[in-house]
């Protein structure tokens, strides 16, 4: 591998670092990461297809424990709610609670307002190529 490209994957790793750092601070006063909040929206948004902890873990690319881990806080905490499937009582049906769907439309501004400092920077041309060249490393992996 050439030096250049250990040098560009070392970019790409910083750059995904420094937007999840920077999504979690532009959210932290709503006392979520914004993993969490994303959870809550992918619950919300698609309640009325019964999501599941498996969902959430392809959704997202984590393990189911990790998910897991985080649906535990979120149902500590009144965002969510978990209920035992009746055909399998190691999976559960997720719901969010009043409490989560209070802070979606807080969450979506913030990241919306996080987002908008690439923007200022690259043009719809540059984010077309990036886009281009992103998908094409992602579908190698």
């Amino acid at each position: 591998m050439t030096n250049y490209a250990v040098q560009t994957i070392r970019e790409i790793q910083e750059i995904a670092l420094k937007s999840k750092f920077d999504a979690n601070e532009a959210i932290q006063d709503l006392g979520l990461s914004a993993q969490q909040g994303r959870i809550i929206k992918y619950i919300y948004t698609h309640q009325d297809q019964s999501v599941s902890q498996k969902d959430l873990a392809d959704y997202f690319n984590v393990s189911t424990a990790s998910i897991g881990g985080s649906l535990k806080v979120l149902e500590k905490h009144n965002y969510i709610k978990r209920t035992r499937k009746h055909e399998n009582a190691r999976q559960y049906d997720i719901i969010v609670l009043p409490l989560g769907e209070s802070i979606i439309d807080d969450f979506d501004k913030k990241i919306k307002e996080n987002n908008e400092k690439y923007k200022s920077f690259l043009s719809e041309e540059d984010f077309k190529t990036l886009h281009e060249l992103l998908v094409k490393i992602k579908t190698q992996f």
